[in-house]
């Protein structure tokens, strides 16, 4: 804020008479826009102008308006570029003037955001007002994290492992989202897929705050974890095997009929026949065999429950927002007396210029 003086009228130009006469008691950020809460100290008349644009030369918004004192005004301003400002100049009614200027390292923009590997997050509301530093914090967060670990793939008659990023669902995000601004702080908790609000108290009085946000975030995720090969090693051996052997030789039977000659002296001949007859039977023989087993390695595969852990990290984000001084009705001096008009008397024979 500044004073000048302004003469126009002919004649010696008033003195300046020091004081604040605006302030303003909101300051209030969001994406390309400021809301500012003018108080006046006096009766004002106020032009209020925004600037963006490249390197903040370029006039985006310019307004006017009249104030009483103690009354308020606000105004929603655009902020455009890299460093845009905001004045507010003024007339008083002592025909004198000034003006209040929030510059652009008084006003967090663009507004902070940061990258992070469970969740992103961007401060999308700043506002001051008195004591305190309100404001929102979003957060957009993974559905699906990369679980990178050393996994065993085989077990038993070989150990075989390979390092594995796993694709892996989050079941839940957690976080706290600590606030420092010097001795001051806060903590909100962190809102996943939504807006955390937060109000840290602050100590009144005009300054640049510079408020740290250090969030810590914390991922709960179900890692699934590839089918087990369980390897066992059986090495060459031979087996002598013995069985019984049971075989049925069937029965059988024959008439046999054969011609005998027999000589008589009367030359007689005779035929002789008989009935031969073999019984079946069951034969019985113990029989070892010898079988040979090659070495060799057998696998099994087997399921795995889904693996539990936690991922964690910190990202950090910080601004700094213009805080102004506590509002005071300005008191104007008291306006000095007006001199008595002067008088006239008739002078005395001998007092013209002094003389005798």
């Amino acid at each position: 804020a500044g004073d000048v003086r302004r003469e126009d009228q002919p004649g010696e130009p008033a003195d300046p008479v020091p004081g604040r006469r605006l302030y303003y008691e909101a300051l209030s950020i969001t994406p390309g826009r400021a809301r500012v809460v003018l108080r006046a100290a006096a009766d004002l008349e106020i032009r209020a102008r925004a600037f963006g644009g490249p390197g903040g030369r370029e006039l985006r918004f310019w307004g006017a308006a009249a104030l009483d004192a103690g009354d308020t005004l606000t105004y929603s301003l655009p902020l455009v570029g890299d460093e845009p400002s905001l004045t507010f100049s003024w007339e008083d009614g002592i025909g004198q003037g000034g003006a209040l200027s929030i510059t652009a390292e008084r006003i967090p923009h663009p507004l902070p955001a940061v990258e992070g590997e469970i969740c992103d997050l961007a401060v999308t509301s700043v506002a001051w007002t008195p004591g305190s530093v309100r404001g929102t914090v979003s957060a957009t967060c993974a559905a699906r994290l990369d679980e990178r670990m050393r996994v065993s793939t085989a077990v038993g008659h070989e150990l075989i492992g390979v390092d594995a990023a796993i694709d892996s669902p989050v079941d839940a995000i957690s976080g706290t989202l600590p606030l420092t601004d010097g001795g001051y702080t806060a903590t909100a908790a962190l809102v996943p897929g939504g807006q955390a609000a937060f109000t840290l108290p602050i100590a009144r009085g005009e300054a640049l705050r510079s408020v740290r946000i250090e969030a810590a975030l914390t991922a709960s995720l179900s890692v699934p974890m590839p089918r087990l090969v369980r390897l066992t090693r059986h090495p060459a051996r031979t087996d002598t095997r013995t069985r019984t052997v049971n075989l049925l030789r069937p029965g059988t039977g024959r008439t046999v009929t054969r011609t005998v000659t027999v000589t008589h002296a009367d030359g007689t001949r005779h035929a002789i026949s008989a009935y031969l007859s073999i019984p079946s039977k069951v034969i019985t023989r113990h029989v070892s065999v010898s079988v040979y087993h090659p070495g060799h390695v057998r696998a099994v595969t087997e399921d795995r429950a889904d693996l539990a852990r936690d991922r964690t990290e910190t990202v950090a984000l910080s601004f700094d927002v213009g805080a102004d001084a506590a509002y005071a009705a300005m008191t104007y001096p008291s306006p000095a007396p007006d001199h008595p008009p002067g008088t006239h008397r008739a002078l005395i024979p001998g007092e013209l210029l002094g003389w005798p």
